[in-house]
């Protein structure tokens, strides 16, 4: 005898945070760099938006969704109406239940053994996987112990992208209201380079790098700051001070390479773009004799960017 799949239905006419739906994924093989084992995701059911926190231990998961309460409730001043969750351990807890009685949040669980009850967010963690494998996959320096970095760059492309749940919108735009920016968007574990302060340069200043290797992980709540990996030292960091060497991609289209601050930035007068153009051939790569002559004809504004950074930055 098999069983029919059932799943608890979506509410139609339900606004952002009557219902939320949350889960809790791992334990993973190795830990991140930051010790982490699992992750928790939630979904805000009638805007599909997430989030996503990681976590040492599932024992955290109380305090986690305390916090995400709370933040709701100061930055969109409403508390969440509804949780849907499975039966797991770290849900049914003394603390959380008297945390969702003293909110009036209503806990709503999902039969025991039929995970397809809680859809929305199996159905998340599922494309979190799927992109987590072709993200560590396409790495050039393949390390699982980013696997962390990497869940938390799918949910953050996720939100901006079109949703079969949606009509006409992405997540981002039905949750906050504004159409979100992708220009900063950038390909995981991209190889690039960030400027080194002179503050922590090496003894003979004079001779030491002005710039360090770096490989973009994730990005920030602020557009123009990236998490980047440090691969010498095996950190990860926020850095705005970066420099991205332009794509070469078969058929690309031409286009114009701009400094980061005039591409992740609104634009707020009518100054020119960029003083770098690049030539391509038919198959759209660049070439690279157009950027050695810019450096020969530009020499004081290319070293001003090796040594002081970006001008809005710097």
């Amino acid at each position: 005898m098999t069983r029919s799949p059932r799943t608890l239905t979506s509410k139609k006419d339900s606004k952002k945070l009557d219902l939320v739906h949350s889960d809790v994924s791992g334990p993973f093989p190795v830990p991140s760099y930051g010790n982490s084992l699992y992750y928790i995701t939630v979904i805000d059911d009638a805007t599909r938006v997430a989030w996503v926190r990681f976590m040492k231990q599932k024992s955290e998961t109380t305090n986690i969704v305390k916090d995400f309460v709370a933040e709701m409730e100061l930055q969109n001043h409403k508390t969440p109406a509804a949780f849907r969750t499975d039966n797991g351990g770290e849900y049914v807890t003394k603390d959380l239940k008297g945390f969702f009685t003293s909110k009036r949040i209503i806990h709503e669980f999902s039969p025991q053994y039929s995970p397809g009850s809680n859809g929305v967010a199996e159905r998340l963690n599922r494309a979190i996987g799927e992109s987590l494998r072709a993200m560590l996959e396409s790495a050039s320096t393949y390390d699982k112990k980013l696997w962390a970095e990497a869940v938390l760059t799918s949910v953050c492309i996720k939100n901006p992208q079109p949703h079969s749940a949606l009509k006409d919108l992405t997540p981002y735009e039905a949750f906050y209201g504004t159409k979100p920016s992708i220009q900063h968007l950038q390909h995981f574990s991209r190889e690039y380079y960030i400027h080194v302060p002179y503050q922590k340069r090496t003894d003979g200043k004079k001779l030491s790098p002005r710039a360090q290797r770096a490989i973009f992980t994730g990005y920030t709540n602020v557009p123009h700051h990236y998490r980047v990996f440090l691969p010498d030292t095996k950190k990860t960091i926020v850095s705005a001070e970066t420099f991205f060497h332009p794509l070469k991609i078969e058929g690309a289209m031409p286009m114009i390479n701009r400094r980061m601050d005039q591409i992740l930035t609104p634009l707020q007068c009518n100054t020119p773009l960029t003083s770098v153009e690049y030539t391509y051939n038919n198959k759209g790569k660049t070439s690279d004799d157009m950027w050695r002559q810019w450096m020969d004809e530009n020499r004081q504004e290319a070293n001003n960017v090796v040594d002081n950074g970006h001008e809005i930055i710097a």
